[in-house]
């Protein structure tokens, strides 16, 4: 036992060795007994040890590899890896072979090309003016103000020469959709060509700017009438006969979507408590409930007609609105008691008013109607008699 300890201690390189051949031979016996396939990959073609200064303007973007292995063995793009090596080019042009690097139990059968055409290009670099490039619109009724800020306001852009020459504008893209702000934002720089194509084999220094933009609420103009607004009640046996103000239009100025909700303006309250003659009275134009500007005078006149009242009665004919169906009324006519100014009372007639009962889609029957009178404007009517007729329609 003790001679065998002392054999392996003296031999153990020796054994080591047997062993690594051992299984190296196992390994070939086993892959040349499995069955073998040929794939064919399309595999990104890499550059490495490209000289500082120097980019890479033309090359394939990849080579076709026909690969065999076993038919067990699983073989993905990903594993594999075709290059050419840039050590020691320079500017111009080269015809280099690709490279592969080797796949423990596959071997590379084809590699179609076998060499590609390379070209190198100095980097440079040159300082170019930053412009904004506004995408969408502001929502109705806002404008674009001023540009505040760009900062900073030129950038430099680094690449090869040629592709330098291609760029034709750095820009800085803002989005107005939504926008009723002022535009503070930090923009990612894009560089394009006269064709307006992103230009991407560019560095761009520094990435983005800070862009300021004012916006404006965009304003109109819009006349409306004024309404006079009266409170309190005149003593008894007064009544008002008209009443209007001078003048009679406001002009207001604001958003589109402000001035669209405004038809009229109103007074101030002007007071008819112990009133007994027409009076003038000067008041303010109403605009507290908006956030429109008022760009005429906001002074007007309100002059109030002011006259005894007078009261009448009235008999009017009654009509039937009806659809072609015969209809027979119990009461032709109806007393109408109105009041109103002296002066238009007196003049009162039946061919003042209107008088009617609807009987429309009614049937076969004898239906108690409510009768409805139309007058004239500034005369109120205090009572109807009868207030509802008996309209029979017969068979």
């Amino acid at each position: 036992m003790k001679k065998l300890a002392n054999a392996l201690k003296t031999n153990w390189q020796l054994i080591l060795l047997s062993i690594v051949l051992a299984l190296l031979l196992w390994v070939y016996v086993v892959s040349a007994e499995a069955p073998q396939m040929e794939r064919v990959l399309n595999v990104p073609l890499k550059a490495r040890n490209i000289e500082e200064g120097l980019a890479l303007t033309q090359a394939p973007s990849s080579v076709s590899l026909r690969v065999r292995a076993p038919v067990r063995m699983e073989i993905r793009t990903e594993d594999l890896d075709a290059y050419v090596d840039l050590k020691g080019q320079g500017e111009g042009q080269w015809l280099l072979p690709v490279q592969l690097k080797p796949i423990p139990g596959a071997s590379f059968v084809e590699v179609k090309p076998e060499k590609v055409l390379i070209t190198l290009e100095r980097i440079t670099t040159k300082t170019m003016p930053v412009e904004i490039m506004f995408l969408g619109k502001l929502p109705q009724g806002f404008t674009l103000g001023p540009v505040e800020e760009i900062k900073p306001e030129e950038v430099e852009v680094k690449g090869a020469i040629s592709v330098l020459e291609s760029a034709q504008r750095v820009i800085a893209p803002v989005t107005l959709t939504g926008i009723t702000s002022q535009i503070s934002q930090t923009v990612p720089l894009r560089v394009i060509d006269d064709r307006g194509q992103e230009v991407t084999q560019v560095e761009v220094n520094p990435k983005n700017v800070d862009v300021t933009i004012g916006v404006n609420v965009q304003t109109i103009s819009k006349t409306v009438p004024v309404i006079p607004l009266l409170d309190g009640s005149l003593p008894y046996g007064f009544v008002v006969k008209s009443v209007y103000c001078e003048p009679q239009v406001a002009t207001l100025e604001g958003s589109a979507d402000v001035l669209e909700g405004i038809a009229t303006l109103y007074t101030y309250p002007v007071s008819l408590s112990r009133r007994e003659e027409s009076f003038e009275e000067r008041t303010y134009i109403d605009v507290s409930s908006t956030s429109a500007r008022l760009i005429s005078d906001p002074v007007v006149t309100v002059k109030v007609e002011i006259e005894e009242e007078g009261r009448t009665m009235v008999e009017v004919p009654v009509q039937v609105k009806k659809d072609g169906t015969p209809v027979t009324l119990k009461t032709s006519q109806v007393s109408v008691y109105v009041s109103g100014p002296k002066s238009l009372i007196d003049t009162l007639r039946a061919r003042d008013f209107n008088a009617w009962v609807d009987a429309s889609g009614l049937t076969i029957g004898t239906y108690s109607l409510p009768v409805k009178v139309g007058g004239p404007s500034g005369i109120v009517i205090l009572k109807v008699d009868p207030a509802q007729i008996e309209v029979e329609i017969p068979e």
